[in-house]
């Protein structure tokens, strides 16, 4: 089976498509500009709001159990909290690397960084992924400072006992278990397979938990874990960039087993995946992955029925390469999104009403 290099890390590249930029100093920056909504709309049509700007290549977003906005600066090696509507760091010095280094020109693109940010309680848990596969770690953070102070897992090496196998990193698409705490994450190492993985408080590691290609999951990339319910684990898996092969499949917690998938028609390189509270539907933002240049994505309400093939609905909403989403506590859905460019100060976060 020809494998498909995870573009994974792009998730973390979040720029800004339509709404104002932030400052040439590149700090992140608030707005209440209107971004993203198609004109002429009605009432009833999803809304966008830029809520954070001047981000370079942001990643993951989350919120904090007051429900502050966390994002993952990705390309800036930064974890920012937003607070009464102003942006302040909370976690910097995160090491950062390039994903894509062409080997005749030596160019460089994708830089990358922290991709997840989650809270259990009080505690800040970021995956620091500007370091090399098998070195990357969870770190966990009290209190606002420097990266380095913060305690770190076991990294995951080689998930074979094969030293020749890189071990896990790029991790992504993290989601945690409200009641026991556990992490889950999605692991881009080790290309020659696809891996969930696990962080279990009581032992303070993070461990393989399942490979899909061992349970007959050919398609590659996943790129958001979400704790559906004590039993189930749902996983988004993008697939090849450019095709139409994603993926949902519910995973059984007990057996590590996958119970159901679903193709996702309509979309093509899905990315991040959220559920709002008292709905049934998911809302996937699909970021239509090319690796020369940023396109237009899409955000999809999806059903998971009976049926092989999910429902997805497309929403009228104009997105630039959206990579990230999570539902904040006003009820809006906070999606980071690539720009018009990489590597540049423009990435934004915006907050979508109207779902």
């Amino acid at each position: 089976m020809t494998r498909i290099i995870a573009f994974v890390t792009l998730i973390f590249l979040g720029f800004a498509a339509l709404g104002a930029c932030g400052g040439e100093s590149g700090e992140p920056t608030t707005g209440s500009s209107a971004a993203g909504s198609a004109p002429g709309t009605s009432a009833s049509t999803p809304k966008a709001e830029v809520v954070l700007s001047g981000l370079r290549n942001p990643s993951g977003v989350s919120f904090s159990p007051q429900g502050l906005l966390t994002v993952c600066d990705s390309g800036h090696g930064k974890v920012i909290v937003v607070e009464k509507g102003k942006p302040r760091d909370q976690i910097t010095g995160f090491a950062t690397e390039f994903w894509k280094v062409d080997k005749e020109s030596g160019a460089k693109r994708f830089q990358l960084g922290p991709l997840t940010a989650l809270w259990k309680d009080s505690v800040l848990v970021v995956t620091d992924g500007g370091v090399g596969d098998g070195a990357e770690t969870l770190a966990f953070f009290e209190h606002p400072g420097d990266a380095a102070t913060g305690r770190r897992s076991p990294p995951v090496k080689s998930l074979e006992d094969d030293p020749s196998k890189p071990g896990e990193g790029n991790l992504t698409g993290g989601s945690i278990d409200p009641n026991t705490g556990e992490i889950f994450l999605c692991g881009h190492g080790d290309d020659s397979k696809t891996w969930i993985l696990r962080y279990d408080w009581r032992a303070g590691a993070l461990e393989k938990w399942a490979s899909s290609d061992d349970n007959g999951i050919t398609v590659n990339s996943p790129m958001q874990t979400l704790v559906e319910s004590p039993d189930h684990l749902l996983v988004l898996y993008s697939g090849a960039g450019g095709k139409e092969d994603g993926l949902v499949v519910r995973w059984d917690r007990k057996t590590r087993k996958p119970l159901k998938s679903w193709t996702l028609p309509g979309l093509v390189d899905p990315m991040g995946m959220a559920r709002k509270r008292g709905q049934d539907q998911l809302y996937l933002v699909d970021n239509n992955w090319a690796l020369t240049e940023v396109k237009s994505g899409k955000l999809a309400r999806v059903s998971l029925g009976d049926e092989e093939a999910a429902k997805v609905e497309i929403l009228p909403l104009d997105l630039r390469g959206p990579v990230s989403c999570a539902f904040g506590p006003d009820g809006r859905l906070y999606v980071a999104q690539l720009g018009v460019a990489i590597d540049a100060e423009n990435g934004e976060v915006l907050a979508i009403s109207g779902l």
